[in-house]
């Protein structure tokens, strides 16, 4: 498990956002602690994320790995018919 660090600044915080979400579609997370800090014009967001490095993970693996244990349920047919387990 890593942890990283983010703060979110209210007022024009966009491009921290932004950041933000693209590391966390591109890793696994395991956590996110926020906490508000009220400072007037420089409040802000702060949080840590805790997470497991992606591993070269894709979309499509992603989306395999969450799949594949359903594919054993015996309702499998009736849910995606002509698709073979």
């Amino acid at each position: 498990m890593q942890l990283r660090f983010f703060t979110i600044p209210v007022h024009g915080g966009d491009e921290a956002a932004e950041a933000l979400n693209r590391f966390l579609g591109g890793h696994r997370i395991l956590a996110i602690d926020r906490s508000f800090v009220q400072d007037g014009g420089n409040s802000a967001w702060s949080l840590c994320v805790s997470f497991e490095p992606a591993d070269g993970l894709t979309l499509c693996g992603a989306l395999v790995a969450w799949v594949e244990p359903w594919r054993r349920l015996a309702g499998w047919s009736l849910l995606f018919p002509g698709v073979a387990p």
